[in-house]
C-alpha cells in the first residue's frame, strides 16, 4: 500500500498543477489536516474528505501533532492507498 503526499499549493484551486487536479480527479478519498485550508471549498464534489481537526483541538504542540497524524496516516496507509494533501 502507499501514501501519496499532494501539494495543494497556496490555495487558488485555478494554481493546482495538472497533475495535483488529475491526482484529486481520480481519488475517492483524501485525508486534510484541516479543513481551514483555502482549497478545502475547491476540492472536487466527489471526494470522501477526513481531516485531522480533531487531532488539533486536542494538541498544541506542533511536533506531537504532526507524529499524531503521521501515526494516523500510517495506520490507513497499511490497509489501503491513500491520499494526504498539504499546504
Amino acid at each position: 500500500m502507499a501514501i501519496t503526499i499532494l501539494g495543494l499549493g497556496f490555495g487558488e484551486p485555478r494554481q493546482l498543477t495538472m497533475e495535483a487536479r488529475e491526482t484529486l480527479q481520480n481519488a475517492r478519498e483524501i485525508f486534510l489536516r484541516t479543513r481551514a485550508h483555502t482549497m478545502f471549498a475547491g476540492l472536487p464534489q466527489h471526494l470522501t474528505i477526513n481531516t485531522f481537526d480533531h487531532l488539533r483541538a486536542m494538541e498544541s504542540d506542533t511536533d506531537a501533532l504532526a507524529s499524531a497524524i503521521a501515526a494516523a496516516l500510517i495506520v490507513r496507509g497499511v490497509q489501503a492507498d491513500i491520499l494526504y494533501a498539504v499546504p
